[in-house]
C-alpha cells in the first residue's frame, strides 16, 4: 500500500534493460533517480536524444561514476518536461 504523498508503485520500464518512453522519464522523481543504480541511470540517459549534451553518449558512460550519470539522467528528465511530457 502506497503511504500518503507518495505515488503508487509502477512498473519500472528501466529494470528491463529497454529504452524508456520520454513519458516516463518525464515523471521520475528526483528520489527515484536517487535511488537508481548506475546501469539505471545509464539507460535514462540513453532514452532521451539531448542535444544540447556535448559529447557522445553511445559511449560506454558507467565510466563516469555515480554524481555525473545522475546529473545527466536529471538533464533527461528536464528535457522530456521541457518537450511537454
Amino acid at each position: 500500500m502506497a503511504s500518503r504523498n507518495m505515488r503508487p508503485e509502477r512498473e519500472r520500464p528501466v529494470a528491463t534493460g529497454e529504452l524508456m518512453r520520454k513519458a516516463d522519464v518525464a515523471q521520475l522523481s528526483s528520489s527515484e533517480l536517487s535511488e537508481m543504480s548506475e546501469s539505471e541511470l545509464v539507460r535514462v540517459i540513453r532514452s532521451v536524444h539531448q542535444p544540447h549534451v556535448g559529447g557522445d553518449l553511445q559511449e560506454p558512460l558507467q565510466h563516469l561514476g555515480r554524481k555525473p550519470l545522475t546529473g545527466l539522467a536529471w538533464r533527461a528528465r528536464q528535457h522530456c518536461r521541457s518537450q511537454g511530457y
